[in-house]
């Protein structure tokens, strides 16, 4: 994944990139939006959408869409950023995906580049959303394959690392259960801790099951 997303940027011909996962639709104003919050800050070099579940159907894709919600929709500068995004090309041209990073966390590897090196990245109030099918099995392997990307990212980058730092790391899939589950108490959708349980297990399972 790292390397064809690398092999686009070296081919674009353009000042920006954007990357949309196969499930994403992406309304045009929310590429013109996207667009011009790059253009107004020099030290911003990506920017992602918000995403929201299009139509869900069973319990897994309405979970599946208050997870989103509750997690990964926070308006503002934030750490890592990724599908649906858009990219100052220039900057991806000298900070490269690492292609050791070959699952989900080749945008969490490329973000550490990023902030390590001062830059900003921002999640804006601009909507795209995504079309899905999952059942218990599929929404499983989605957090999986999340956690398999965290060992690979972890055993990579940990070293060197404070005893703090990697607790922190560790920690985050927690931390995440634990916020989500507290906003899914607060807006009376307790039908969801089950689902955010399991995922938050599934991710662990993922991450420790390929850490050696």
């Amino acid at each position: 994944m790292s390397y064809a997303r690398q092999l686009g940027i070296d081919a674009a011909s353009n000042n920006f990139v954007s990357f949309i996962g196969s499930d994403n639709v992406v309304p045009r104003k929310t590429f013109l939006d996207l667009v011009s919050e790059l253009e107004r800050d020099s030290d911003l070099v990506g920017v992602q959408a918000i995403t929201i579940i299009e139509d869900p159907k069973n319990y897994w894709e309405k979970s599946t869409k208050y997870i989103f919600q509750f997690l990964f929709n926070k308006i503002g500068f934030v750490e890592t950023i990724g599908t649906p995004c858009i990219f100052k090309k220039k900057i991806l041209t000298e900070y490269r995906y690492d292609e050791d990073i070959t699952l989900g966390a080749d945008d969490t590897a490329l973000c550490l580049k990023l902030r390590k090196a001062n830059y900003l990245l921002k999640r804006v109030n601009a909507v795209a959303f995504e079309k899905q099918t999952l059942n218990f099995k599929s929404f499983i392997d989605r957090w999986q394959f999340y956690g398999r990307g965290d060992a690979q990212f972890y055993k990579k980058y940990s070293k060197g690392w404070t005893l703090g730092r990697k607790m922190k790391s560790i920690f985050h899939p927690a931390k995440n259960f634990l916020i989500c589950s507290l906003l899914l108490i607060k807006n009376m959708k307790i039908t969801i801790l089950p689902a955010i349980f399991i995922a938050t297990v599934a991710r662990y399972y993922g991450w420790f099951s390929n850490i050696k």
